[in-house]
């Protein structure tokens, strides 16, 4: 069966679209419902590998017709749909176990009590191995051998909609992982075209120069000198660096870059990196246990030792961790003996090249 114009304007088009729609495929599952007359439709999530049964991402239904979310997830589970190859559209007496009564029965029970009489099973599966499940029901026999011929023909527009999602999902996950390390320690970025226009920024660097990062309605038109800077850096040597005031008032300043190049298309003609730096707050605690591993520290010399990194004195230092200054200041020998260091400014960078540093 091939899908007709409305159809693709009414499936394979929000399909599409829907991949960066919150809750995910929304108008998508909303037009296979009304095309195939279902009183409503489930979408399933199973992750790969799972001994578990698939969770229950959502449930589109018409108002009159909507029944608890648990009793579809109940009656989804005992058809046992994990067991549904990919691609293939399975009528509901094809999930019915005829040969054990008594597993008959439970499926029975669970479909009257979530009201199936009547469905169609689809698995989906992306070349990651993600797995979609969608089920379409109705309360008593309605769908036809079109409707199955439908989703047969979806399926490959499908499992290419959700190979896309997985794909934007696991790159949007690197970038959240991303500028939380960078803002661990006190990193903000944002990258630039050649003119010096924002492409994208971080919410660090949005924060501190909300002027050149911000949105829109923020944003000054870029200086002269971030224009000249993000110029030169287009295409630039990677080592080559520029400097400009990332505020009006000249408080902040960014440090620009040029963008590395990388295999994929740049839509956005990206020339410049900028960074800046942020205040943050690190929990000294959890630093200490940081550099405590691997080393032949006590947790009270790490505690010392971060202190003393992050510019206290010694006295200082003593009096914050209940110290004697005498017990300190054999600490802190101790501290430099054990880490092979010569003082305060080779503690300062092997904490700084430590995990104590994204603490």
């Amino acid at each position: 069966m091939s899908l007709s114009f409305s159809d693709q304007s009414d499936l394979i088009l929000p399909l599409f679209e829907g991949i960066f729609e919150t809750p995910l495929w929304g108008r998508f599952l909303h037009g296979l419902q009304r095309r195939t007359g279902a009183q409503r439709v489930c979408l399933l999530f199973d992750s790969t590998g799972s001994a578990t049964s698939p969770s229950l991402l959502r449930q589109v239904a018409r108002d009159s017709d909507a029944v608890r979310e648990s009793d579809d997830r109940l009656a989804l589970e005992v058809l046992s749909l994990t067991a549904l190859r990919p691609n293939r559209i399975y009528a509901l007496d094809e999930r019915l176990d005829f040969d054990d009564a008594t597993h008959r029965a439970t499926q029975d029970d669970a479909l009257a009590k979530a009201g199936v009489g009547d469905g169609r099973f689809m698995r989906v599966t992306a070349r990651s191995g993600v797995t979609m499940l969608i089920a379409v029901l109705h309360a008593r026999r309605v769908f036809e051998a079109a409707d199955s011929a439908m989703l047969t023909a979806l399926a490959p527009a499908i499992a290419a909609a959700l190979d896309l999602q997985d794909r934007v999902a696991r790159v949007q996950l690197r970038a959240r992982v991303a500028e939380n390390g960078l803002a661990l320690l006190g990193i903000g970025q944002a990258v630039l075209d050649a003119n010096g226009g924002l492409i994208v920024s971080d919410a660090q660097a949005a924060a501190i120069a909300p002027a050149l990062f911000g949105t829109d309605a923020q944003r000054r038109p870029a200086d002269d000198l971030l224009r000249q800077s993000s110029a030169v850096l287009a295409g630039a040597d990677p080592s080559e660096r520029r400097l400009v005031r990332a505020d009006l008032a000249g408080q902040h300043f960014a440090l620009l870059r040029p963008m590395p190049h990388g295999a994929t298309p740049d839509f956005h003609r990206a020339a410049a990196v900028a960074a800046v730096r942020i205040a943050r707050s690190a929990d000294a605690k959890l630093a200490a246990r940081a550099l405590q591993a691997g080393t032949e520290l006590s947790a009270k010399e790490a505690e010392l030792a971060i202190a003393i990194s992050r510019g206290q004195s010694v006295a200082d230092a003593a009096r914050a961790l209940n110290l004697t200054l005498e017990t300190a200041r054999n600490y802190t020998k101790r501290i430099y003996s054990k880490l092979a260091l010569s003082g305060q400014a080779d503690l300062v960078r092997y904490v700084m090249a430590s995990l104590a540093a994204l603490a």
